[in-house]
């Protein structure tokens, strides 16, 4: 294309109409238009099994429907969360287009169209992702106000509401919360679009009616204001959200829920160890997925100061029914000790600032929500203890004992995969083994996470600005773009001691080498974690269901049995195919039950409708309790073990 802008100079075409000619090839060449854009459609949403779940299993009752219902709305989360990390990684990558475009100058006003043209053609699939971002947001919050419709319907119809689409929901409410921080944030997507309407308001097109013009001047007009004004994603959220009800039921029955789930999931990732690993997240995307959350949430916990009053002391009809007040203090705790996180990619957020949204904050000064500030504002012991807990010098010595317990027990279990003695392992040795690598996993995500933390809390606390007359290098004569280069300067290269930056590649080189460490015999490993996750599911299925069934046919306790049969279907693998002491299978009577052990464990759509079914079996059971006359629907130490094996 350059090549043909060349000749087009040569042949005395006008600069204007070249420029013109160029910009056409290149809007037609350098974006990717919206209904151009394949993204990748995940396995789960292809999967015939995952999306007719109910016909594989042959069910048509009540159970049956709930787990195919679950298993839609999942799929329908989750795409949505592809479809924003798409998004997320179009705003942040964007780099501005407007200062590379033509100027009307005095000498040029005759070949105003012509330059316009070239404004309209560069920026229009530019403003085509925006619409798109715009229409994927609204219709984002529309399925966050379904969510939150169905969950009232299934609490009033005493229905199981999967934790894993309360996993989704809450990323979904994470992934909106970041395209609006950071549509705020790049300056450049407003004065791209700025210049994309003078383009548009200078150069209308003739054969438009007024009623089209005004509709396009009106939708303009909507999508400047959504760019323009700060937060408008999550007030369209807390505006819709607030209305949400269903009886005597509202958004704030959601809320806590969500809350109730989201915390302990956090205290149990930030708190984990050596010797406790359940329950935790181990990818820093996920830990910090649920520091953000959680105060989007608390946000959400009401537009009114007197009701949120109410859920923080559990005073009031409402907070007496929900019961709050601990969940919140035990995460106002967390959030107090790790005030910042990243948002996306180098760009860091204060986790006060998400509860600062809340417009009733000011007024609950007198609550143990007080306190949220800006870490820049924070002083005295607060701000000292801070300051040692992201320090990397004062946290070396932690990161160290942590990495060397990680990387003995990897060395230990590479040693023995790499000696060929995983063949015939018994289930403990197994399991063991699976510990190993999920400790390894932990420990470089943890020190990861650290990493990524400490650098968002000297991004908010910057340097002290040097002293009047200091030179400071290459910041020295920059005109009026000095302060903005003092300004990184005194966050990034004069914000670390030696030591810092010492113990810095220090820590570096522990996740470097933790992550060769899991990359070596990386087929052999994960066929040793393949084998355990197999032996762990068909346990479950072919041994320890057998005397649940026999339990629930005996006490004929049907709904119970319904569900047990449809687990077994998905999970068990048989031997031979058939299971045993049906007319088909050939070991009817022979003693014990043998099962065969494959290096293949469950698929990822398998794992999750038996975590659904796991987890509806523990609420029907603990709903179905016995009495006097009746037995429990399930022993109780068999849901204490459907519980754990499900978590």
């Amino acid at each position: 294309k350059m090549q043909e802008l060349r000749r087009d100079l040569e042949n005395d075409v006008t600069p204007i109409r070249a420029l013109s000619n160029l910009s056409e090839s290149y809007s037609q060449c350098a974006f990717l238009r919206s209904e151009d854009l394949t993204v990748e459609t995940p396995p789960f949403i292809q999967d015939e099994f995952y999306r007719d779940i109910g016909r594989y299993l042959n069910q048509s009752g009540a159970h049956a429907k709930i787990l195919t219902e679950n298993c839609e709305r999942i799929a329908t989360l989750r795409a949505l969360s592809i479809r924003a990390n798409h998004l997320i990684s179009f705003i942040y990558s964007h780099r501005a287009l407007s200062p590379c475009l033509p100027q009307l100058t005095e000498s040029r006003k005759g070949e105003s169209d012509e330059i316009y043209g070239a404004w309209t053609a560069i920026l229009q699939p530019f403003v085509d992702k925006i619409v798109d971002l715009q229409t994927f947001t609204s219709s984002a919050i529309c399925t966050i106000v379904e969510e939150m419709t169905k969950f009232l319907e299934y609490k009033d119809s005493e229905t199981i509401y999967a934790t894993e689409r309360l996993w989704q929901l809450a990323v979904i409410l994470d992934k909106l919360y970041t395209l609006d921080s950071l549509k705020t944030v790049k300056a450049s997507i407003n004065n791209d679009f700025s210049a994309f309407k003078r383009a548009i308001q200078s150069r209308q097109p003739k054969d438009l009616t007024p009623a089209e013009r005004f509709e396009q001047a009106q939708r303009y007009t909507e999508l400047g204001q959504y760019l323009a004004i700060k937060g408008s994603v999550l007030k369209s959220i807390k505006d819709k959200v607030f209305l949400v009800r269903r009886g005597s039921s509202s958004y704030v029955h959601v809320v806590a829920a969500l809350l109730k789930y989201l915390v302990p999931l956090l205290t149990a990732t930030c708190d984990a160890g050596a010797d406790n690993l359940r329950g935790c997240h181990f990818l820093p995307e996920d830990r910090h997925c649920l520091l953000r959350v959680i105060p989007i949430c608390i946000a959400l916990l009401g537009p009114e100061d007197r009701e949120v009053r109410d859920l923080l002391y559990d005073k009031g009809a409402l907070g007496k029914e929900v019961q709050l007040q601990k969940t919140l203090k035990e995460a106002v705790s967390i959030l107090k000790a790790n005030p910042v996180c990243p948002l996306f990619g180098d760009m860091p957020i204060a986790l006060g600032s998400i509860v600062q949204e809340a417009q009733w904050l000011g007024k609950l000064s007198d609550t143990y929500l007080s306190g949220f500030v800006t870490p820049s504002n924070i002083n005295g012991p607060e701000a000292a203890n801070l300051n040692q807990r992201y320090n990397v010098r004062a946290q070396l010595e932690r990161l160290q004992r942590q990495f060397a317990l990680a990387a003995g027990r990897l060395h230990w279990m590479l040693l023995w995969v790499k000696g060929g003695m995983t063949a015939g392992l018994a289930p403990v040795d197994m399991e063991r083994a699976v510990q190993v690598v999920l400790y390894g996993l932990w420990a470089l995500a943890d020190i990861s996470s650290f990493v990524l933390e400490q650098a968002c809390w000297k991004s908010c606390r910057p340097a002290p600005a040097p002293a009047a007359g200091v030179k400071t290098g290459d910041a020295e004569g920059r005109g009026e773009k000095e302060s903005y280069i003092e300004l990184y300067e005194r966050m990034v290269k004069r914000n670390y001691s030696e030591d810092e930056l010492d113990a810095l590649v220090e820590v570096l080189a522990m996740c470097d080498e933790l992550g060769r460490l899991l990359g070596r015999q990386r087929a052999k490993v994960a066929t040793l974690c393949r084998q355990y996750a197999h032996w762990d599911s068909q346990h479950m299925a072919q041994e320890l269901l057998a005397s649940w069934v026999e339990y629930a046919e005996r006490k004929q306790k049907k709904e119970m049995l319904d569900l047990l049969v449809m687990f077994r279907k998905v999970c068990a693998d048989w031997k031979g195919g058939v299971e045993p002491g049906t007319s088909e299978s050939h070991t009817r009577g022979k003693g014990a039950h043998e099962w065969v052990q494959r290096a293949a464990g469950p698929s990822e759509t398998q794992r999750g409708v038996l975590v659904l079914l796991a987890e509806a079996m523990v609420a029907h059971a603990q709903s179905h309790r016995g009495g006097y006359f009746s037995s429990d629907a399930l022993p109780k130490d068999a849901v204490a073990a459907l519980a754990d094996w499900a978590a």
